[in-house]
């Protein structure tokens, strides 16, 4: 086992550990995620099954992993296809950097439009929610998708990096091209008191 695999995957249990911990309060996704009941938990109304991306997508993703070498590791969430984890197990995605923490990350994405399918007004939709620094010197970024004022429920990018400014890990499926549904029609307030008996 290589010096950077324990740090590597307590970075991915402590990003997994934060995302789970998260409850957005609205949702806008590619095909929309809608509701929350606690007895029933999350509605999806998103297709079921797994979501490729486009080759071009894939196939850029698969030559970055390429150059990342043995330790490199490159996954696509299934339901969406975007790009949810990229890492090294044996060393970083960039080198050493004075520039803000933020800066760094925002660049790695904006380098490598293929591989994560962003452009630039996807980057641009991308919101710093939290921005903390662990004991060790690590710096851990949380950012979320906002479309029309509207938070997304399961989009966003996280990005860890270390006291010397060079690039963990990055995860999180960012989405591109990601819309709000239309708004819904309008119902009396009879409507929406059946609606919510039936319910």
């Amino acid at each position: 086992m290589t010096s950077m695999n324990r740090p590597l995957r307590a970075l991915r249990i402590a990003a997994l550990a934060t995302s789970l911990a998260l409850v957005p309060a609205a949702g806008a996704s590619a095909g929309a995620v809608r509701g929350h009941d606690t007895a029933r938990g999350f509605f999806d109304a998103r297709p079921k099954g797994q979501a490729r991306p486009p080759l071009r997508t894939a196939r850029a993703r698969a030559a970055m992993e390429g150059l990342l070498g043995e330790g490199g590791e490159v996954q696509t969430d299934a339901r969406t296809g975007a790009l949810a984890f990229i890492g090294r197990t044996d060393g970083f995605l960039t080198g050493p950097s004075d520039e803000p923490a933020a800066t760094i990350a925002l660049d790695y994405l904006r380098g490598h439009p293929a591989s994560f399918g962003l452009d630039g007004d996807d980057i641009a939709s991308l919101k710093l929610e939290a921005s903390d620094v662990s004991p060790d010197g690590a710096t851990h970024l949380r950012w979320v998708q906002v479309v029309d004022g509207i938070r997304s429920l399961d989009s966003g990018v996280e990005a860890h990096l270390d006291r010397r400014g060079r690039l963990l890990a990055i995860s999180g499926s960012p989405l591109p091209d990601l819309a709000v549904d239309p708004a819904p029609r309008e119902l009396t307030a009879a409507e929406a008191l059946r609606r919510a008996r039936a319910d």
